[in-house]
This record gives structure tokens, sequence and C-alpha cells, in this order.
């Protein structure tokens, strides 16, 4: 048997394999098409499973973040609970230990420079945080106002009370001139940037980035109560600020159109969680676009309160 004859057999069989029929070809095709698809759409799920993962360390980072605070909060109140002149915790030795250096004389908190402060006997630290609430916009009007600073104890203020001296004048003063600054004006709280909302008493300048950055994810405000949604901006600060903003109702609110929007769009907006962006979506993808925002209603359940927040911010067109 010739090499030709084997080499033209070999030929022949190889042939033979890879002649299909029309219809194989076509199946062949199909499956690869298949293939290609499944392997786009693992990538897609593993991208949605990686915002998830992100927005999911995000928040645990945000409430990790805000026990530490109050932990932090707690174990100060703790520490000033305990009026002992001996205790085996350093941080109460040390503030024990500080209180025994204090050397008052008359003093006045609202002039009182940084290296006078450590003259009556405080720590630097102690003194940077009295001179950066007075930078802050803090005033001292009365002599209890002294005890606003957390570091200062029920035992330091009675040393000093005796030699704390504020200037009547001075103090009336102060008061009338922001009563006059904060009452001549107010903002509009969509269209306000960061330097004139400091111009209002109790916003500072990170107060005043956080409000816009809320405003940016919120795509506008609708409501003066949605400043209290911004970090920081408790009860009492909100009664303080509201009178000094108002909310505009002819501003373009920027609104996402469910129609259109993919789940990363919509869990960036601060009332949509992840649940209920891929339920919006998977009902549009099975059922066609939404005619009505109220379409949403059929496509996750809603409470009442939680729809009137939404709807304003979203759009079929």
């Amino acid at each position: 048997m010739s090499k030709k004859y084997i080499y033209q057999r070999i030929r022949n069989k190889i042939i033979n394999v890879f002649d299909f029929s029309r219809s194989e070809y076509i199946g062949i095709l199909t499956l690869v098409i298949i293939l290609i698809l499944l392997f786009f759409f693992r990538l897609y799920i593993a991208d949605v499973e990686k915002s998830q993962t992100l927005i999911e360390s995000e928040n645990l980072a945000v409430e990790l973040f805000l026990q530490q605070q109050k932990h932090y909060h707690d174990s100060i109140l703790s520490a000033r609970e305990k009026h002992s002149s001996y205790t085996t915790y350093p941080y109460q030795q040390k503030e024990a230990f500080d209180r025994k250096k204090l050397t008052p004389f008359p003093f006045d908190p609202n002039t009182l420079s940084f290296l006078d402060w450590k003259r009556l006997g405080f720590t630097e630290k102690q003194a940077q945080q009295i001179i950066n609430y007075r930078i802050k916009g803090g005033y001292f009007y009365e002599k209890t106002d002294l005890k606003k600073i957390y570091s200062i104890t029920e035992e330091d203020y009675q040393i000093l009370e005796p030699y704390i001296r504020i200037t009547p004048a001075q103090k009336q003063e102060t008061k009338e001139r922001k009563k006059e600054t904060h009452t001549s004006f107010k903002l509009d709280l969509n269209r306000a940037d960061s330097i004139e909302l400091q111009k209002i008493y109790g916003i500072g300048q990170k107060t005043a980035s956080r409000i816009i950055k809320y405003r940016e994810k919120l795509g506008g405000f609708i409501s003066i109560n949605q400043l209290k949604e911004v970090y920081s901006i408790d009860s009492s600060r909100f009664l303080q600020i509201s009178p000094y903003l108002y909310v505009n109702n002819e501003y373009n609110i920027k609104k996402i159109n469910i129609n259109k929007a993919t789940v990363k769009e919509l869990v960036n907006h601060p009332y949509i969680d992840y649940y209920l962006a891929t339920s919006i979506v998977n009902y549009r993808q099975r059922n066609g676009n939404y005619t009505d925002i109220k379409d949403i209603k059929k496509a996750v359940h809603f409470y009442d309160e939680l729809y009137q927040k939404i709807a304003p911010y979203l759009s079929v067109e």
C-alpha cells in the first residue's frame, strides 16, 4: 500500500468528517451564537452583582462609621459622669490631672487667644477645640455656654465660672448683626451654590457641600423638608436654617426615564434600592415600555409614601 494511497484515504476521511448538510451547518451556527450570547449575558450578570456588592459595601461602611461615632460619644459621656478624683482609666487620669493645673484669671471666652487658653491650664487639644468652635461661628452668649465644649467638664466650669467676663455691649451687637444678616435674604435651595449657602448661620462648608451633593443625586429638591435627609442636618438644625431657604416650584427637576434607564442608573437615586431597580427593569423587559408612571406599581409592591417620594423623579419619555 503506497504512501500516496494512505494519504488519500486520510484526506477523504477528514473531508467526510466536516462534510455537513445544510441543516447541520445551520445547527452548528445557531449553537455558536447561543454560546456567544451566554458569554455576554454572564458578563452582564457579573457586572450587576459587582455593582450590588459595591453598594452594600458603601452602606456597611457608613453604618460602621455611625456606630463608631456613637460609641465614641457614649464613651465621652460615660467618662464625664464619673466625678471621682482618682480612676484607673488612662483617659480619666489625664483629664483629672489637667483640671488640677487650671490657673484661672479674668477672661472673655469670645476673644481669648490660643496661648491664653493654654495659660489658663488647658491642653493644646482643648484650646484648639475652642478656637475651632469660634472659627465655625460659635459664640458664647452666656457663661454657661462654655459647657458646649465637650472637653470642659462640670468641675472645670465651676473653677472658671467666677472669672468669665462676657461684654454685654459686644454680646448685644453680635446678636443684632447676626439677626440683620440672616433675615435679609432667602435662598432658592435648588440654585444656591456652596458660598451662598454658607451665608446662612448653621451651614458650614461641609454641610453646604453635602446639601449640593444630595441635590445632584436627587435631581433637585421638591420640598424644603428633604433637607432632613441630608447627613448631619437633624431636627434642631433644620429649624435653624429652613427659614432662610425655599424651593421654587418652577424649577425643572431632573427625571429618570424608566423606559431607558439601566439598573445601575436607577440605583444612583437615593430613593431607589437595588431590589426596586431590578423590579422596574425586569417588568419593562417582560411587558414592554411603561405608558404611565403609575405602572411601576405593577412591577413591585409600593407603599403610598414611597411612591409619592419617587414619582416626581420619574418619567416615561
